[in-house]
């Protein structure tokens, strides 16, 4: 396995509604010269906010959702973001960079890079970064029907098994298997990863 690196400085952007971080592009079909249509996304995260990327109104992505949550608490204006699920929603929170301390179920879990925590059906969430700038990606989805517990899965403890993400290359990414982070690491409802 390749050691997760980090590929580029901490970035952030200004605001911007879900509908402006939205375009349309066109892609080679892998195995054709088809081209087609597909939707782009500005994913650079907000300072201090949790950023909306991908929601139900700006994608045709009909059951899945995905925001960046970027916090610095040495820079003025820092505050923990805090949320509530919906009675059926469920989020899976995995930290790109940096340390975050999450808290759900009425627990606090402290994660680190490549750390991943799902939270089910109608929990509340806090996010919030003691010490250093951390981001942290939030992937949701909708219309769920089934509720299951908070589940933490630590990249150092699955490190070296088939479970844990295979990052490729450093530039261009050749091949990504971050998907078993979270498909055969954590029950789910319909959260993809």
């Amino acid at each position: 396995m390749i050691e997760p690196k980090l590929i580029g400085d901490f970035k952030t952007a200004g605001p911007k509604t879900p509908q402006q971080r939205r375009t349309d592009g066109r892609a080679v079909v892998p195995g054709s010269d088809e081209l087609r249509t597909v939707e782009l996304f500005d994913c650079v995260p907000e300072l201090n906010h949790r950023a909306e990327i991908v929601t139900g109104e700006n994608s045709s992505l009909h059951f899945l959702r995905f925001a960046r949550i970027a916090l610095d608490p040495s820079v003025p204006g820092y505050t923990p973001v805090a949320m509530t699920l919906g009675d059926d929603e469920e989020a899976l929170f995995y930290v790109n960079r940096g340390s975050v301390r999450l808290t759900a179920g009425n627990q606090i879990y402290d994660l680190g890079r490549g750390d991943v925590l799902y939270v089910g059906l109608g929990e509340e969430v806090r996010v919030e970064s003691a010490t250093e700038p951390c981001d942290v990606s939030e992937y949701r989805a909708v219309k769920c029907h089934t509720k299951y517990p908070v589940q933490l899965v630590r990249h150092s403890d699955i490190e070296g098994t088939k479970l844990a993400a295979d990052l490729g290359s450093k530039r261009p990414m050749s091949k990504r298997t971050v998907f078993k982070l979270v498909d055969q690491n954590v029950q789910a409802c319909r959260l993809l990863f």
